[in-house]
């Protein structure tokens, strides 16, 4: 497998964060997935952060609030910009969640 992949199933993710949620973060370009050599599944399970993606977590860019999506494909975004810290919400606490002091 390249490197930097890992399976879904392998994210921790709270209760209220769907795996299917954590997949969308692919119209935004901030994921990316391996390619699939099974036509059974919609994918292969296997996702990695992108270049852009390290730029958002580590709160270098911002990315439209928005994402309009039909037939599994980006259609279009909002002109509205998020950056990480908004998107996580008043109960995080970023430096923490970092681990390392901003």
């Amino acid at each position: 497998m390249p490197p930097g992949y890992h399976h879904n199933k392998e994210f921790k993710l709270p209760d209220t964060i769907g795996a299917g949620d954590f997949t969308k973060l692919r119209y935004w370009d901030l994921i990316e997935t391996r390619a699939n050599d099974n036509s059974k599944t919609k994918d292969s399970g296997f996702w990695r952060i992108t270049e852009k993606g390290r730029d958002y977590v580590e709160d270098r860019i911002q990315v439209p609030k928005i994402c309009m999506v039909f037939n599994r494909r980006a259609r279009g975004f909002s002109t509205d910009l998020v950056g990480i810290r908004d998107a996580l919400g008043k109960d995080f606490d970023y430096p923490e969640l970092m681990g390392f002091l901003i």
